[in-house]
């Protein structure tokens, strides 16, 4: 390991020292190729063991337990675990968003390019994280996610919304069915495209869209970390970068939080 575990987290901390959070680079692991270097996603073609050692060194080094950490297996939708208690199953579930206020679980989401949104009552002591691609965000994941957390407890006026490392919209090209489908759902969404130097090709804002929804959710904060995976090859994965290399897979960045186990809390 040449390098080591680098973790970017919220400009403005969290008073609560128990909430602990943030959004790994690619920095500090054992894979190797264009898995290099902590790649922590189970379902990449990675070496099973290098994965696992990058999940275990990645908790380590916030101090948590490795056998705590959830991801689950996300399929672009808009699914949100309520979670009380740690999954049995041998498989993760099917879902892009957890929400919980049950202290001990590492809460975490693998993306390439797609945002993690990490969601925080602090008050309240409920904790959210949600996997944010275009589909995700199409789909309402992000409302699902906080009338999920408001569910159990927290209020959205004190939601602190973090969102990570993500592709930007100076690289994130897509087609004019993107655009046709957003425009439908509501007009008012042209306005997170510009016309491409490509025929019938939009650039689109994947974070500008997000800090929408989630003004209009009424959350109290929302913190733009503006970190674009694309362009920083060194930092992160992304796998629009993959495809271009014509590479056949591509690793994934974690982040993640928790509300970490006190002597004043169960």
């Amino acid at each position: 390991m040449s390098e080591k575990i680098s973790v970017i987290t919220s400009k403005k901390k969290f008073k609560d020292p128990n909430i602990i959070h943030g959004f790994f680079t690619r920095k500090g692991g054992e894979s190797k190729g264009m898995y290099s270097s902590l790649n922590c996603s189970l379902r990449s073609k990675d070496n099973f063991l290098h994965v696992n050692n990058n999940r275990k060194n990645a908790m380590e080094f916030l101090s948590l337990q490795t056998n705590m950490l959830l991801t689950p297996n996300q399929v672009h939708g808009k699914r949100v675990l309520v979670l009380k208690k740690k999954w049995r199953s041998h498989s993760d579930p099917k879902a892009d968003a957890i929400v919980t206020k049950k202290s001990g679980l590492v809460l975490g989401v693998l993306t390439a390019d797609c945002a993690p949104v990490i969601l925080c009552d602090e008050k309240a002591k409920v904790i959210g994280i949600a996997h944010a691609g275009w589909k995700g965000v199409f789909l309402g994941v992000l409302e699902s996610a906080v009338n999920k957390m408001e569910n159990i407890g927290a209020k959205r006026s004190n939601i602190k919304a973090i969102i990570g490392p993500c592709i930007s919209k100076k690289f994130y090209e897509v087609g004019n069915d993107l655009f046709q489908k957003f425009v439908k759902k509501n007009p008012k969404n042209k306005s997170f495209f510009t016309v491409s130097k490509k025929h019938s090709r939009y650039m689109f804002d994947l974070v500008g869209c997000i800090c929408e929804i989630l003004k209009k959710l009424n959350i109290g904060n929302v913190e733009n970390l503006s970190l674009d995976t694309f362009s920083n090859p060194k930092k992160f994965f992304s796998y629009r970068r993959s495809i271009r290399k014509k590479e056949n897979d591509f690793g994934r960045n974690l982040s993640v939080i928790t509300l970490k186990n006190s002597k004043h809390r169960g």
